[in-house]
Parts: structure tokens; C-alpha cells; sequence
């Protein structure tokens, strides 16, 4: 997906994909408020979200005609938020973040 938001690109295809989150064990598939969120890092260096969902999520979208379908979106994020959505990841034994990558990320010493 690519989208401007301001004066700025964001390209799902040009970023790299570190990472994706699932609410594993909070929502099912099956639920309204299912989503999914890949974090982005672009070539120079700043971060966005991929987020999509269900018609109960953040990520929908209205209905001309009144309720909501499901949705998606991209969100920058600065480097804290970035950190902050890493992690969600860390210790989560569903999701597969890691402190090596997290570290490297975002360039923390031992």
C-alpha cells in the first residue's frame, strides 16, 4: 500500500517490514475488533505502522450508509512510538519479537 500523508511517502512495498503484531488471545479472527499492525521502517529511517482490521477496530472504515467495514491505514510513528509498538512484542511467546532486534533497531548497548 502507498499513501502521502502530508509531504511524506509511506510505501509497503519500498519500506522494510520489521515486525507484526496480533492480539493473539485478546480477540479471534472471527471478532469485529480483530486487527493486524506491521511496523515500517523506510530508508530513512522513519518509522510507520501498516494497520488493518474488522469493522470494530481502529482500522475501520464508515459505511456511506451508516455502520462500519473493516479497514486500513498507515501511521507514522516517531522513534518512542516505534519503541513503544516494538514492545508489545517482547516476552509474548505468540509473537516473535526479539531483544536482539529490538536493540538493533533501535541501536541500544548491552
Amino acid at each position: 500500500m502507498k499513501q502521502r500523508i502530508g509531504t511524506k511517502m509511506y510505501d509497503t512495498e519500498k519500506a522494510k517490514r520489521i515486525n507484526e503484531y496480533t492480539p493473539y488471545g485478546i480477540y479471534s479472527v472471527t471478532d469485529l475488533k480483530w486487527f493486524k499492525e506491521t511496523l515500517y521502517r523506510k530508508r530513512t529511517g522513519e518509522f510507520f505502522l501498516y494497520g488493518e482490521g474488522y469493522a470494530g477496530s481502529e482500522y475501520h472504515f464508515p459505511c456511506p450508509t451508516g455502520g462500519c467495514e473493516a479497514g486500513y491505514k498507515i501511521v507514522p510513528l516517531t522513534v518512542d512510538e516505534a519503541k513503544e509498538w516494538y514492545e508489545k512484542l517482547l516476552g509474548n511467546k505468540w509473537l516473535d519479537g526479539t531483544e536482539k532486534q529490538y536493540k538493533e533497531l533501535f541501536e541500544l548497548d548491552d
